[in-house]
């Protein structure tokens, strides 16, 4: 099989495979079994494994000599029988790849099918069931970044790759000032785009010190952190970085963290209710409509929404169970939902009722 034509092109294939679709950044293996795979996929037959061996020998003598890598050091590795790859000379980073997209998909003059290539380049660097630091920024021309911002980014980024502590002072912009700023001493976890805004997903090492002496779960201690609301950062050295015990635990408490942050803020405690939406008005016709108009208010928002009951929908009517951080957001969603016209909102009896009448309540005392 050596000599064929598919034979020769299979060093070139498992260079352009482990350039790709590996990096030394993240969780990244492969095993023999799954590079033998992608080889017959690309050329229709099966390789034996040491012929495999002595094409990634050939690539750390190539990386070698053309100085990729230091004399002595290997590009590709083993470790537990699975491959693994240090970084090349000369090849971007992963927050230097990933800062160029975001770079380009906020700035209103260049295309997006620049950020297309470097992805293409590196689509390991961006791929959502491994990465840290996802790109979620969209092109729009509203989305301009400042030197200061960008400045903030890189050194986010490097944190969550260096597994390194920052430390910034966090306040509220009051017009162009930054006004009642707190330190905060954080370990980076994440970067997300949402409303047009950056937000650094991070542990609180303060909360997380607090979570491990009272035995509560560490996810408690992950908090959520407005870009523009932070000063210029800086890496505190001498501070361990607060981790989960696995990249698979780290994942499922982001992901969980993101679906229950109502527009960035982060609460130990949920709340469960139930809602239902009741057409009101006198065109029938409307009523599927409006209805729908009303629900998506909260589905559109970082909330659980199951339990659905839609049979009467047809007739205005919408029931559904709602789990969901209990912060003041929760409850400014619920008012937009409130004033839907034509659409009536009934909440469940609990908490989440007794506090929206108390919200309501007040709102009534401000216009007295």
């Amino acid at each position: 099989m050596a000599n064929c034509d598919e034979g020769k092109i299979k060093v070139l294939l498992l260079y352009d495979y482990f350039t790709k679709y590996m990096n030394a950044y993240e969780d990244c293996t492969v095993g023999v079994g799954e590079l033998k795979e992608y080889l017959k996929a690309a050329t229709g037959y099966t390789f034996e494994r040491k012929s495999i061996y002595a094409d990634i020998k050939k690539l750390n003598d190539f990386a070698v000599a053309a100085g990729l890598v230091e004399a002595g050091d290997e590009w590709i590795y083993t470790e537990q029988k699975k491959y693994r790859v240090n970084q090349l000379k000369g090849q971007l980073t992963m927050d230097e790849a990933r800062l160029l997209v975001d770079a380009v998909n906020t700035t209103s003059f260049v295309g997006p099918s620049i950020a297309s290539k470097v992805k293409g380049m590196f689509p390991s660097y961006f791929a959502s069931d491994r990465s840290a630091m996802r790109e979620l920024v969209k092109h729009d021309d509203k989305s301009k970044t400042s030197a200061k911002t960008m400045a903030l980014l890189n050194n986010i980024r490097m944190a969550i790759s260096d597994s390194a502590v920052l430390e910034f002072n966090y306040g509220y912009r009051l017009g162009k000032e930054l006004i009642s700023k707190e330190k905060r001493v954080v370990s980076p976890l994440a970067l997300d785009w949402a409303n047009n805004n950056y937000y650094l997903i991070a542990f609180d090492n303060k909360k997380f010190d607090e979570c491990i002496k009272a035995g509560r779960d560490v996810k408690y201690a992950i908090r959520r952190y407005r870009i523009d609301r932070m000063d210029t950062s800086r890496f505190v050295t001498g501070e361990k970085s607060r981790k989960f015990p696995t990249a698979r635990d780290r994942r499922e408490a982001i992901k969980l963290f993101e679906e229950n942050a109502i527009n960035a803020f982060s609460s130990d405690r949920m709340v469960d209710f139930t809602v239902t939406l009741e057409y009101s008005g006198t065109e029938t016709a409307e009523a599927q409509k409006s209805v729908l108009k009303a629900y998506s208010i909260l589905a559109d928002q970082h909330m659980n929404i199951g339990r659905v009951d839609d049979t009467k929908l047809s007739r205005g009517i919408l029931t559904f169970h709602v789990s969901a951080a209990d912060v003041p957001t929760l409850y400014t969603i619920l008012f937009q939902v409130g004033t839907v016209d034509s659409v009536d909102m009934k909440i469940g009896d609990g908490p989440v009722k007794t506090m929206y009448l108390e919200y309501i309540d007040r709102i009534k005392a401000a216009l007295s």
